[in-house]
C-alpha cells in the first residue's frame, strides 16, 4: 500500500507541476488556480488524488518515506517558484514567501531524514 500511495503522490506532483508550467508561462495566474483548480476542492480530481495519497501515505508509510516525499515535493516546488521569481511571473511577494517556506520545509525534512 505504501507503494500505491507513493505512486498516487508522484502522479499528483507530476500533474501539479505540468499545470504549474502551463499557467505560469502565461504570466497572470494565482497559486490557488494552480494547486486547487477552478472547481471546489471536493470536485477536483487532483485534490481527491492528493487526499487519498496522503491518507494512504500517513497510514501505511514509514517516517522515512513521508519525510522523503516532503523533501522531494519542497525541492521541486522550490525550483518552480524560483523560476517564477527569476522570470517575474505572478505576484513576486507571494512567490518569494513560497520560496522561503519551501527552503524551510526542505531543510526540516532533510534534518529529520538524517536523524532517522
Amino acid at each position: 500500500m505504501e507503494f500505491i500511495a507513493l505512486l498516487l503522490f508522484v502522479f499528483w506532483l507530476f500533474t501539479t507541476a505540468l499545470r504549474f508550467n502551463m499557467l505560469a508561462s502565461q504570466g497572470h495566474f494565482t497559486y490557488t488556480q494552480i494547486f486547487m483548480g477552478s472547481a471546489r476542492w471536493y470536485q477536483s480530481p487532483r485534490m481527491i488524488i492528493l487526499i487519498i495519497a496522503l491518507a494512504l501515505l500517513v497510514y501505511f508509510g514509514t517516517l522515512h518515506v513521508i519525510y522523503l516525499a516532503g523533501a522531494i515535493t519542497a525541492g521541486l516546488m522550490l525550483l518552480l517558484f524560483g523560476r517564477n521569481l527569476l522570470h517575474h511571473w505572478g505576484n513576486q511577494t507571494i512567490t518569494l514567501i513560497n520560496c522561503v517556506v519551501c527552503v524551510l520545509v526542505l531543510g526540516g525534512a532533510l534534518v529529520m531524514l538524517r536523524r532517522l
